[in-house]
């Protein structure tokens, strides 16, 4: 969250869940099953986060995998079910105290001086010379148009008889469906579906 991109932090994160299951393949706690549902569970989490807008059913079932990876290479085939359950809470605690100490480092990260060259801290000016809209862009505020293509959720719209770049506040609008331009940051003209008008919505049949 403080250094965007895949760096420094990540690298140290994937490592470390690396060190773990090897640790526990070395001891024969860990087998193919329990890698296999680790790397689906990256894998369904990484879609989340670079392909599908939101968080829904890749990322929990992401996080499930992970989980369920995690318990699976801290116990043996002989196990009861009370050590399973004790196993469980040990990895959601052990989760819990990693978010805080996550949390914590993210609050007091910029103050540390080794941290100060990593982080960001000058402010971003406004204006088109500092990435706000331009001009040609910010008049598109609250027009009306169609959809020229499928917007998922990128693509054209026709506003004003012009084709124009926009994207969808996240929804997937079909082509031809009335749209609204709501927001314009920087390049992007981003839209919504628009109600359809009174004028050409069917009759209802008496």
């Amino acid at each position: 969250m403080r250094t965007p991109g895949f760096g420094i932090a990540g690298g140290l994160g994937i490592t470390s869940l690396g060190l773990f299951f090897w640790g526990h393949w070395l001891v024969q706690l860990a087998g193919w099953e329990e890698l296999l549902l680790a790397s689906a569970g990256l894998a369904l989490l990484a879609a989340e986060v670079f392909f599908i807008p939101g968080f829904g059913i890749a990322g929990a079932l992401g996080i499930a995998a992970l989980l369920g990876a995690l318990v699976l290479s801290m116990t043996g085939a002989g196990d009861t079910a009370a050590v399973i359950v004790a196993t469980v809470w040990r990895v959601v605690v052990a989760l819990l105290v990693a978010l805080a100490a996550g949390v914590a480092l993210l609050r007091f990260l910029p103050r540390l001086p080794f941290a100060r060259r990593l982080v960001l801290e000058s402010n971003l000016g406004t204006g088109p010379s500092h990435g706000s809209a331009p001009l040609s862009d910010q008049h598109w505020m609250g027009k009306r148009g169609h959809a020229a293509s499928v917007l998922r959720p990128s693509g054209i719209a026709d506003i004003e008889g012009q084709r124009v770049d926009v994207v969808s506040d996240g929804e997937l609008i079909e082509r031809g469906a009335p749209i609204q331009v709501i927001h314009v940051d920087g390049n992007r003209v981003v839209v919504r579906q628009a109600p359809q008008p009174e004028s050409t919505k069917p009759m209802k049949e008496i």
